[in-house]
This record gives C-alpha cells, structure tokens and sequence, in this order.
C-alpha cells in the first residue's frame, strides 16, 4: 500500500524540474463533473494541452478517486475508457509521459494498471530518513533544537 504523506507529488514534481517539463498537477475533483460527458471532455482537454508543450508530464494525483468509486470498487465506464483511449493515443507523443499517485493500488482497474510502464512502492520514512527531513526542513529557521530532540521529534512524527 503507497501510505498518505510519503512524498508522491514530491517525486513528480522533482521528476519535471530534472527533465524541464511542464507540469501539470490533476487531482480527481478537477476532471470529475456531475453533468454526462464532461469529465471526458476535461480528460481530453487535459491531454491536448500536454501535447502542446514541448515536454509535459500529466500528474494525476489520487488517480484511485478517479477511476474507482470507494462504495463499490468499479471504476467509472465513459471516464476510464476516455483516459485509456487517450494513453493509447500517447503513441505518437513521446514527449507527454503520464504519472499517477495512489494510496490504493489494489482497488484500481487492471487496464488501467498495464498502461503505467513503471510502478513504485514509496514507503513511509524510518526514523533515520524522517530526523535528515526534519534536519533540512529546519535548516532555514533559527533552530535550537538538540540532536536528542530531534530524536525524539522524529519518534513522535512515526506513520
């Protein structure tokens, strides 16, 4: 399971810096819409304006809120086939690359799955990790913090 607060965007965002290409950051509720046929509509719009840049990676964060509904496990007919014609259609884009973010990846459909080339687990920080963030994050401050209370910030803040 890919826990909540692990760095996913983190690495998206990351990934579009080093490559030089437009980001563009989707969460569910902004291609999800309650009139027939909009959601489409915002897929493909979405997927054309990547395809206009020069380089572009699509960020759909949370992509298990799109394609599935958390009462029943099924993911949306119109919606998913729209987005999987639209992977397809990234044949001929090669500059466009498609990365998702999910906190549950066994609830998300397996067509929909196949179309992602690479899947990464991104655990939870250990202790270790968690101290150098809180090291880095408080770099910038006046921090007066102990090496000891830094340990036992980075116990406090496990999950």
């Amino acid at each position: 399971m890919q826990e909540p607060g692990t760095g996913k965007t983190v690495l998206a965002k990351a990934l579009a810096t080093e490559v030089d290409a437009s980001l563009f950051e989707v969460d569910p509720t902004q291609i999800k819409c309650k009139w027939y046929g909009s959601s489409e509509i915002r897929l493909r719009l979405l997927f054309e304006a990547a395809k206009s840049k020069t380089r572009s990676i699509i960020f759909l964060d949370e992509i298990d809120g799109l394609f599935t509904s958390r009462e029943n496990g099924k993911a949306s007919g119109e919606v998913l086939s729209q987005f999987l014609l639209e992977m397809n259609n990234l044949k001929n884009s090669p500059h466009v690359f498609v990365v998702a973010a999910t906190n549950l990846p066994g609830a998300l459909d397996a067509a929909l799955c196949r179309r992602f080339q690479l899947k990464l687990n991104v655990p939870l920080p250990d202790l270790e990790t968690r101290i150098k963030i809180l090291e880095l994050k408080l770099k910038k401050t006046k921090n007066t913090l102990s090496e000891k209370d830094l340990e036992i910030l980075g116990l406090e803040t496990e999950g």
